[in-house]
């Protein structure tokens, strides 16, 4: 993404940006719910500061490799190339919940209480189904055109003319990730102190690792690791997936509330109020947290 942030006008609304007091090498881009922006951390890992607003929206995702952002505001939903700052109309309407898949290529959200599935090449938008109203995370399989959310009733799989088929009934889910090959769903029950591994063709949940007191969320690295945040032991635990062998633990300075996947190698563990500094997990070079301050306001 360019240094220089910029401006968009589609369809009569214009995403305010402003040019960012912070030069330097982007290490994610993401939608910071404290201010309803999309905002991006200039820097490196450990050097990192807030840029100012890139746009305002009233819900927003970045796509995992940071060249899109799928946003909703003012009753229209968009995608814009960050590279490039090309807009692209998805649809009318407003967009809650939004995810992508783990290869950019598609991303999911709700609209007028159901679940819509959109494909950037083509600018395909479906119905996949009705939205669960209590829907709280949602992860993307592009290649499948499924759509699988985490809900009261457990952790669901939709496809475009098929009945919603609950996989298990995690009611409590925190987090929900889909392995790169679509062949697996990770999260974390809350109640049970757990977390599972979900087959997410055929359903069914077997625990993974129960090393967490108090799960709060979990992300894939690139690597194919598996990572857990716990809140009770201020900490994040590295898994391999393959073995389930719990390889390394970050110990913070902090209770983390959640965990996010915002950039390549970056993680997003609490994120509070407009006045508060983010903190932030990178697990390359090396797994280390650190803190992401904001430029002051005029």
């Amino acid at each position: 993404m360019r240094n220089t942030i910029l401006s968009f006008l589609l369809a009569g609304f214009a995403l305010q940006a402003q040019e960012g007091r912070i030069s330097g090498p982007v290490a994610a881009t993401f939608f910071d719910e404290a201010t309803s922006s999309v905002r991006a951390i200039n820097g490196v890992p450990g050097a990192g500061y807030l840029s100012e607003a890139l746009a305002s929206a009233d819900s927003a995702a970045v796509s995992p490799d940071g060249r899109y952002v799928l946003l909703s505001a003012q009753q229209r939903i968009v995608s814009i190339d960050l590279a490039g700052g090309a807009t692209q109309f998805v649809s009318e309407g407003e967009a809650s919940k939004i995810a992508w898949s783990a290869d950019s290529a598609a991303a999911a959200f709700v609209r007028n209480g159901s679940l819509n599935l959109w494909k950037r090449d083509g600018n395909l938008l479906r119905e996949v189904g009705a939205a669960p109203a209590s829907v709280t995370r949602m992860a993307v399989d592009a290649a499948a055109e499924a759509v699988f959310t985490a809900a009261a009733n457990g952790i669901a799989r939709h496809h475009d003319g098929e009945a919603a088929m609950v996989l298990a009934p995690v009611a409590d889910a925190a987090g929900l990730v889909l392995s790169a090959d679509g062949k697996s769903l990770y999260t974390v029950s809350r109640s049970e102190h757990q977390v599972l591994e979900i087959d997410a063709h055929n359903g069914g949940a077997g625990l993974f690792a129960r090393d967490a007191a108090n799960p709060v969320g979990v992300a894939l690295t690139r690597d194919g690791s598996l990572l857990v945040a716990d809140a009770e032991s201020r900490s994040v635990l590295r898994y391999s997936r393959s073995s389930r062998a719990l390889l390394a633990t970050l110990e913070l300075s902090f209770s983390p509330a959640r965990l996010d996947t915002i950039g390549d190698g970056v993680y997003l563990l609490n994120q509070r109020s407009k006045q508060e500094p983010l903190e932030v997990v990178a697990v390359q070079p090396s797994l280390a947290a650190f803190f992401v301050p904001a430029p002051q306001e005029n």
